[in-house]
């Protein structure tokens, strides 16, 4: 009996410290984020700019697809861009996490373009397509909205 209970107890240690690290104190395992902007009645480059930040890097999407339109293309950016990019996700509102709609405003619905956030945490996806309009948006959202766009501007 007692063996019986040291495979179990082994078995419990061996799943519950697998290869992932906690991202905070508490237990939050934070898997990725992916941000960017987007804007339908636009032409050339900067009209769809895609970012993802893991635990350790951040990568640029290269296909350039509309939010949920194609198969992202990630290629890897340097540690500089990783360390600039932090900010997106130490900053995310946790109010963000209890909107009930995906869709914050009316992104893009008048060419004003739109935000898009995918947030993976404990193996659960949220996502949002925010307003580009802050008064179309809530009042918290708005620094926020505003830091997603200066990063993509300062590492794109």
């Amino acid at each position: 009996m007692k063996l019986a209970t040291l495979f179990f107890l082994g078995g419990i240690l061996a799943l519950t410290s697998c290869s992932r690290e906690d991202d905070s104190r508490d237990g939050t395992r934070v898997e990725s984020i992916t941000f960017g902007h987007f804007y339908g009645e636009c032409a050339g480059d900067g009209c769809v700019e895609t970012y993802r930040l893991t635990g350790s890097n951040l990568y640029k999407d290269v296909a350039d697809n509309y939010p949920g339109a194609g198969p992202y293309e990630f290629v890897l950016l340097s540690n500089e861009a990783y360390i600039s990019a932090l900010p997106v996700l130490t900053e995310l509102p946790q109010e963000l996490l209890n909107e009930e709609s995906e869709e914050i405003g009316c992104p893009d619905c008048a060419d004003q373009g739109g935000i898009f956030i995918e947030y993976v945490v404990n193996e659960v996806t949220y996502q949002w397509r925010i307003d580009q309009a802050t008064n179309a948006i809530p009042e918290y959202l708005v620094p926020y909205v505003e830091l997603v766009n200066g990063k993509i501007a300062e590492i794109g």
